[in-house]
């Protein structure tokens, strides 16, 4: 998107797993599912390094202003 200056935003949340397979694939008599929980991994950083706008919203009161900023700024842009 970068290289061929589309600008997208992509609104993305993160659960900090693969959701679909860990629900799934839980064993009933275990308590977690260790192998599918990924922890906090910042995904809009992956996109600022290739040129993109990141933002990281954190409160519900930001993500308009993100968003904003995110479409104004006519680069790709991952809000998370």
């Amino acid at each position: 998107m970068v290289r061929h200056n589309i600008p997208i935003v992509l609104r993305g949340h993160n659960d900090c797993a693969w959701g679909m397979i860990k629900h799934s694939q839980r064993c009933p008599s275990a308590r977690k599912a260790p192998v599918l929980e990924l922890g906090t991994r910042h995904y809009e950083k992956m996109v600022e390094g290739l040129g993109g706008l990141a933002n990281l919203v954190t409160r519900d009161e930001d993500i308009i202003p993100a968003l904003k900023r995110a479409f104004e700024s006519g680069k790709p842009a991952c809000v998370m």
